[in-house]
Order: C-alpha cells, then structure tokens, then sequence
C-alpha cells in the first residue's frame, strides 16, 4: 500500500490546525477506517500488528460520522475559531474558483480535441467545397 491510509490520529504537542487539515508535535495511529475498494487484507495486516481498530465504513462522510458520535475531533466551530472564519471562506472560494477552471479547461480541450477530430477524419462528410489557389477541393 503506498500513500495515506484513512484513519484517525491522535494528536499532542503544538498542533498548527489549517483549514484542510493539521501538523501535530506527536501523533498515533488511533484507528485505521477501511473503505470501499479498500485493501482489507493489507488494512487488517496493519491494524493488528499495530493493535488498532478497524473501522469498515462506507467513506469519508461514515468516518466523520464515527467521529461525531464517539465525539473525536475538533468541531467546526474550533477550526473556524483558530483558522479564521475570512480564511476558511476565502479557502473554500479558492477551491470552488478552481473547480470551475478546471471544468472549463476539460470542456475546452474536449471541444479542441472534437474539433481535430472531425477535421482529420476521413469517413466524415462536410460537403463543403473550397476554392484557392490550385483550385477547387471538395472537402470531405
């Protein structure tokens, strides 16, 4: 397994806490969540020589879920108190404004890309005919 295991951490020490996540001073594996299309042979390997429990849970929102009942975590009220409401808001307007970009560049590159498509392929018929230089072409 390479990357991040999804799971919970306890924390202690100076903590920095940003509005998508934190850096603590110390930090343990709590508990390891297995989600859909997780490695659960993996996961289960780890949780047991580790000595944590495994969580099988639907997905992001069945681990904050978790949390909230067993009241792990800090609130959103905290965060925003020691992020700053104006950097949560002005964060979460940066990542919208991204996320529009983005789906206006894919639809820009998918209509390029339709574009050449139907101008180079050969089976198409356009029907147009073209006059220039050496003559009349009829364009296909």
């Amino acid at each position: 397994m390479r990357g991040e295991v999804p799971g919970i951490l306890e924390a202690s020490g100076a903590v920095e806490v940003h509005a998508d996540g934190f850096r603590a001073e110390r930090g343990r594996p709590h508990a390891l969540a297995l989600l859909p299309n997780g490695n659960a042979r993996q996961l289960e390997r780890l949780a047991k020589a580790y000595g944590l429990e495994l969580l099988p849970l639907d997905g992001p929102d069945g681990l904050l879920a978790h949390c909230r009942d067993r009241d792990l975590g800090l609130s959103e009220s905290v965060v925003a108190e020691l992020v700053g409401t104006e950097k949560l808001a002005a964060d979460r307007r940066r990542r919208r404004r991204r996320g529009v970009l983005t789906a206006v560049w894919i639809v820009v590159v998918a209509l390029l890309l339709g574009g050449i498509a139907v101008a180079v392929h050969p089976e198409v018929q356009h029907g147009k005919t073209l006059h220039g230089r050496s003559g009349e072409i009829q364009v296909r």
